[in-house]
């Protein structure tokens, strides 16, 4: 599986793809980077054959791990703007057929003001 992600006619600089089987599909989710607008992921750790679900993250450009509670505290200011709009990630609609036997492509163009 590999593919190109898009947002506003340039390549995502950094970000996560993430495919998530759709019922009555089963099996693990996987996701894989995106770097420099690419993703590929090799056939052994899927996506799962059949209908899956695919969102999109963007890397938010801060100096500090999310997950630092600490450094978020002192930040005293919200994080960025995600540049990926809720329809293409937590509320994402985008699905994609995964087929047996073949080599899978599967690009994501997020047009410039997408909400």
């Amino acid at each position: 599986m590999a593919g190109v992600v898009t947002v506003a006619g340039k390549p995502l600089e950094a970000g996560r793809i993430l495919f998530t089987p759709v019922a009555p599909n089963h099996g693990p989710a996987t996701s894989a980077r995106i770097a420099a607008g690419e993703y590929k992921l090799p056939k052994v750790e899927g996506p799962v054959v059949g209908q899956n679900r695919v969102e999109v993250e963007a890397d938010l450009k801060i100096d500090f791990a999310l997950d630092d509670e600490a450094a978020f505290a002192k930040r005293g200011k919200p994080l960025p703007p995600n540049p990926i709009p809720p329809k293409y990630n937590s509320q994402s609609t985008l699905a994609v057929e995964i087929k047996a036997g073949e080599e899978n492509k599967y690009d994501v163009v997020i047009p410039a003001g997408a909400r």
